[in-house]
C-alpha cells in the first residue's frame, strides 16, 4: 500500500502536462487507494474549458451541486469509518496491540486531529478495514458527544481533544510502541 497522502497524489496528477488515459492508468496503478478520486479528478480536468465568459447561474448551481455531492460522499465515508471502529472495537484493539480505551478515544474523536500520524492511522485503519485517508477525515471533526447517564447535579462538560502521545501515555502504552506509532514516515 502506498502511503502518500491523497492531496499530494491529486496535486501531482493535476500538475501532469497531459491528463490522458495513459497518465490516469499510471496513477491508478501506482496509487490504487486513490483510484476513485483520480478518476473523478480526471473527468473534471477533462471537462475544463478555458473561457473568458462570466460564470452563469447555471454554472454556479452545477458547482454547488458537485460540492454538495462531494461533502455527502465524504460524510458517508466518515460515518462508515466510525461505524467500523464502533462495531469492531475489540478486534481493532486486539489487532493493533492498543488498549481498548485508546480505540474508544479514537472513535469519539478525543485525539487532536493534528497529532494523528500516518503510522497510527495505517495501523488502526488496517485493523478496522478503513483506508488511512478516510480514517483521518472521519477523525478530523469535533469530539463526539456520547450518550452517558450521569447522576450528578453538575452538568457534564464537552470533552476536550488531547494529543495522541498523551492518550497513549495515559493508557500506559510502552514507550517503544509509542515511538513507533508517532513515527510519521
Amino acid at each position: 500500500m502506498n502511503t502518500e497522502g491523497r492531496n499530494d497524489v491529486l496535486e501531482a496528477f493535476v500538475a501532469e502536462p497531459l491528463h490522458n488515459e495513459s497518465t490516469l492508468s499510471r496513477y491508478v496503478q501506482r496509487y490504487p487507494d486513490h483510484a476513485t478520486d483520480l478518476i473523478e479528478l480526471a473527468f473534471l480536468v477533462g471537462n475544463l474549458v478555458e473561457s473568458d465568459d462570466p460564470i452563469t447561474e447555471h454554472d454556479e448551481n452545477r458547482i454547488e451541486s458537485a460540492w454538495a455531492q462531494m461533502r455527502y460522499m465524504a460524510e458517508a465515508a466518515s460515518n462508515e469509518a466510525l461505524k467500523q471502529l464502533t462495531q469492531h472495537a475489540a478486534k481493532v484493539a486486539r489487532n493493533t496491540g492498543l488498549p481498548p480505551q485508546v480505540i474508544t478515544m479514537t472513535r469519539e474523536r478525543i485525539i487532536e486531529p493534528a497529532s494523528l500520524t500516518r503510522s497510527f492511522l495505517r495501523r488502526v485503519g488496517e485493523a478496522a478495514d478503513v483506508s488511512p485517508d478516510v480514517l483521518r477525515a472521519a477523525l478530523s471533526g469535533p469530539p463526539l458527544a456520547t450518550a452517558r447517564s450521569f447522576s450528578s447535579q453538575v452538568i457534564p462538560k464537552a470533552p476536550q481533544q488531547v494529543p495522541l502521545r498523551q492518550i497513549l501515555e495515559d493508557a500506559h502504552v510502552a514507550e517503544t510502541f509509542i515511538d513507533e506509532l508517532l513515527k510519521d514516515e
